[in-house]
């Protein structure tokens, strides 16, 4: 049990929205009750929270970013279409949410598969959605 206490204690809980906590790209989420969810959570959650509250786009500017060729503003910028002053800006607000060790190889992985879980669990999601629950439900 006292293993299980340990894990129950390495990861927090979201908060409501509106915490001003930050995300912790260092943290993982362990397999069980919180699963991808959690990981999701405390990878890119502040990110996920913030383009929600404020509209903003920047979950689309980390995944232009990490493109499979480098990180580059200047390609993110094209891919966007927008300036590369503006990648910057937003990449400096993802690292005010995420912290400084954005850069790190571990932190940039776990962000990378935290951005691929979110694209594919909004996908499914989408799909439920126009699909309906149940069979009748079309």
């Amino acid at each position: 049990m006292g293993g299980a206490d340990r894990r129950r204690r390495a990861l927090p809980l979201p908060r409501a929205s509106g915490h001003r906590r930050r995300s912790r790209p260092g943290r993982r989420a362990r397999p069980g009750r919180r699963g991808v969810p959690g990981g999701i959570a405390s990878t890119v959650g502040a990110v996920v929270d913030y383009d929600r509250r404020r509209s903003t786009h920047l979950v689309a500017t980390l995944e232009a970013y990490f493109t499979p060729s480098g990180s580059s503003p200047m390609r993110a910028a094209g891919h966007l279409h927008v300036h590369t002053n503006t990648v910057s800006r937003r990449l400096e607000r993802i690292t005010e949410l995420l912290g400084p060790d954005l850069q790190k190889p571990a932190n940039t992985l776990e962000i990378q598969l935290a951005l691929r879980l979110l694209r594919a669990r909004d996908a499914v999601r989408r799909h439920s959605d126009n699909t309906g629950e149940g069979a009748g439900t079309r």
